[in-house]
């Protein structure tokens, strides 16, 4: 009788990458790739490298192959459903945010529904000044993008001109599913992912029965939700609007929903000099009434995806006067050169985070090497700017704490 050819870790390989046509037959392109076992295992991986530390992941990682076919198979026969997610609050910067955790299983499906189906099928339709979550992108490339920008308009028109700045309010409580699967679904042409999608954002609607509020004409806010008495929600009345925060899925989302903003402002009305990072905007122009009549535009554009622009936060600036866009001050200088500064209250945020994290460190709750690499972190952030004495005198701040620590090892 002939034996099995090759070893057995290269018959698993085999067994692995060989494809099930009895399951891929009646499949589209975009589920095939959702639910390729590789996809799958480096989701895995990268769920791993995030949150290994935590027991629900490690249950997945210590016999993966097993949960990477067993949630294969969920995907191809369209039983998969998500898990319990847990939900808290988290004050971010004074400001109090809801966050909805996933389970570990419903993480690795939506790293691998973004990294295999969403993102090679979105990332084409993003300009290139479209900056948050976008790999090779992040804060530090808007940064430098802004700083460019003000470099050339300087060149072309001089240092005179305005910024218009723009933010919406609770952006990612008012998305619109029915809107952002119809857009993803022009781009993706898949009824199974299609199907997916909405039985994630289902999760994510919610149940505003306990009021008669009209959410087209007023922001809906999740935090003011949660504080309702469940049984106030009766199910009469389902708000198929908002994600949550905290979810792969939900950055995608926040990345490419306002698409069509960008569309208006950089193909439409040519603004040369615009930026976007998430839900921050700006552009700078060199007459405030064409900046006005963008601005009127964009509440169009704005009004018909959902969205709510914050008056609070959209305003139009001479750039002589200087501006802030994501807690760093620049000012324009008449000879061209960009002076870059971080906002006070970050400075004394981080003074006061020193403080709460010497006593952690002294008290023996967090390692006192953490201490130190969370400073360093928040330093290398911002050395690029130009705030050099602002360093010194933190770096003052923290050699103090420091040396208390590390008193009693000397």
């Amino acid at each position: 009788m002939q034996g099995r050819r090759g070893s057995p870790a290269e018959r698993r390989k085999c067994a692995l990458t060989a494809p099930d046509t009895s399951a891929d037959l009646h499949c589209s392109a975009p589920l095939s790739a959702l639910a390729d076992i590789n996809s799958i295992l480096s989701a895995v991986r990268k769920l791993e490298r995030s949150s290994g530390w935590k027991t629900g992941v490690q249950r997945i990682t210590t016999d993966r192959l097993r949960f990477a076919i067993s949630l294969r198979r969920q995907i191809l026969t369209g039983t998969y459903r998500q898990q319990e997610e847990n939900i808290f609050t988290v004050s971010e910067r004074g400001h109090r945010r809801l966050i909805r955790a996933l389970a570990p299983a419903d993480m690795v499906l939506q790293h691998d529904l973004c990294d295999s189906v969403l993102i090679p099928a979105l990332r084409k339709y993003l300009i290139y000044d479209n900056g948050a979550s976008v790999k090779w992108k992040g804060m530090a490339f808007t940064r430098a993008r802004l700083v460019r920008h003000l470099g050339e308009y300087c060149r072309h028109y001089g240092s005179e001109g305005f910024i218009l700045q723009t933010d919406f309010a609770k952006f990612f409580d008012n998305i619109l599913h029915d809107r952002l699967v119809d857009s993803i679904d022009e781009k993706v042409r898949s009824p199974e992912i299609r199907s997916l999608l909405y039985m994630l954002l289902s999760r994510y609607a919610p149940d505003v029965s306990y009021t008669e509020t009209d959410f087209d004409r007023v922001p809906f806010d999740s935090l003011k939700d949660s504080a309702v008495p469940p049984e106030e929600k009766t199910g009469r009345r389902i708000l198929r609007r908002g994600i949550g925060i905290g979810a792969p899925i939900s950055q995608v989302a926040g990345v490419f929903y306002p698409t069509p903003i960008d569309n208006y402002c950089k193909c439409v009305r040519g603004c040369k000099y615009y930026g976007r990072y998430m839900d921050d905007i700006y552009i700078i122009h060199q007459d405030r009434d064409f900046l006005e009549s963008v601005l009127a535009g964009i509440r169009r554009e704005a009004a018909a995806l959902g969205l709510f622009i914050s008056e609070r936060k959209t305003h139009i600036t001479p750039l002589r006067q200087g501006f802030t866009f994501c807690k760093v001050k620049y000012r324009l200088m008449p000879e061209g050169r960009v002076i870059r500064r971080p906002c006070r209250e970050s400075l004394t945020r981080e003074r006061r985070r020193l403080r709460k994290l010497f006593g952690l460190a002294a008290r023996g709750i967090i390692p006192k090497q953490e201490f130190v690499e969370l400073y360093r972190s928040w330093r290398r952030g911002h050395k690029g700017l130009d705030c050099h004495r602002s360093l010194v005198t933190m770096d003052a701040v923290y050699r103090k704490y420091r040396n208390e620590l590390f008193a009693e090892e000397t």
